[in-house]
């Protein structure tokens, strides 16, 4: 029996079983979403896409904030996990502070689910 004339077909079964097994592991915080279907997933594990959509609600955020005018928001962090947007950091007034969770609440308002307010006022 020549092994190598099965190689190719062991691999193309090996292929169609993982791409399988990614398409069946979704993590459950998409269905809470809107993004996917529910599955058993451990709700440890974020998955590749919910990933890229919160680092693109960073980023968004990030370049809102960055952008908005009479906002200072250099010292403030955000993150954003499955949705939840986590602002952390200080600012120098509570209207900065008022300003900074409104733009988090309204940018990507369709992915964000919430806003965690950590943020404290200098002084």
């Amino acid at each position: 029996m020549n092994i190598s004339r099965h190689i190719p077909a062991l691999a193309a079964g090996a292929l169609l079983a993982l791409g399988a097994y990614g398409c069946a592991s979704t993590d459950s915080a998409y269905v809470a979403s809107g993004y996917g279907s529910t599955t058993d997933a451990p709700q440890g594990n974020r998955g590749a896409y919910m990933a890229t959509i919160d680092d693109q609600i960073t980023r968004d955020i990030e370049q809102a904030l960055h952008a908005a005018s009479g906002v200072d928001a250099r010292d403030v962090r955000v993150a954003s996990i499955r949705g939840r947007v986590q602002l952390e950091g200080t600012v120098r007034n509570d209207e900065d502070r008022r300003r900074i969770v409104e733009i988090a609440r309204n940018t990507d308002v369709e992915r964000v689910v919430g806003v965690e307010d950590n943020l404290r006022v200098a002084g």
